[in-house]
């Protein structure tokens, strides 16, 4: 938190204008969620597997030399007031969908290996439970984040929507969701699939976030400047 704040306070933006500030902002988003979580719930494996989660993806950003850590003048297309409104709600989400991935990554290795599902700390039912509302809390983000970024791109380029490739797989993350909800919400959807589902919706996550700006096959288009440098 101290960090961002000062982040903030040099740059006079929300931190979260490359690829070393979007990881460490959705890090920071995602312990944020699950303290509030806590406060309301008060069951400890939140705050816990959110801390796990966080450390590592605080490790990973540390530890790689792609990621740039140092303070840089702001690309003309990213020195707006909507970076602050729409990246930030976007990453947001990613936070939410990262701890939600989490508990769907356990509750399908409970269900594999079955020896401490029982336990009321452990338990694969209600930890998919978690991963299904925590996919509550990210998919209105998301779809908000998508909406402002639209509106964001009329203001820049003149139009709202072009299929570049960071739209493109934001729209299919949003798809993957929704079919998600749906299935689990109308057609009852419990358990292993669940889980599945939940998962799958975090790949497109990643691709969307990072495999836009690290994959050959998924670079170009207008969202270049998402790149790691």
């Amino acid at each position: 938190t101290s960090g961002g704040v000062i982040r903030f306070l040099l740059t006079d933006h929300m931190p979260v204008s490359n690829m070393y500030e979007s990881i460490t902002f959705t890090a920071w988003s995602m312990m944020a969620l699950a303290l509030v979580w806590e406060l309301i719930d008060r069951r400890g494996i939140v705050g816990l597997l959110a801390s796990i989660t966080g450390v590592l993806m605080l490790i990973l950003v540390a530890q790689m030399p792609l990621y740039d850590a140092r303070l840089h003048p702001l690309r003309a297309v990213l020195n707006s007031y909507w970076l602050n409104i729409h990246v930030t709600m976007m990453l947001i989400s990613y936070g939410a969908f990262a701890l939600a991935a989490t508990f769907a990554l356990g509750a399908l290795a409970f269900n594999a290996f079955g020896r401490i599902t029982s336990s009321n700390f452990f338990n694969a039912t209600e930890w998919e439970e978690f991963a299904y509302r925590l996919v509550q809390i990210g998919w209105p983000l998301l779809t908000v984040g998508i909406l402002l970024g639209a509106i964001w791109a009329d203001t820049a380029w003149g139009r709202f929507w072009g299929w570049d490739p960071k739209e493109t797989w934001a729209l299919i993350t949003w798809i993957v969701y929704t079919i998600y909800l749906h299935m689990r919400l109308v057609v009852g959807w419990r358990g292993n699939w669940s889980a599945t589902a939940c998962l799958i919706g975090f790949v497109m996550v990643l691709i969307t976030w990072l495999g836009v700006s690290y994959l050959p096959w998924f670079a170009g288009g207008l969202h270049t400047y998402a790149s790691p440098q």
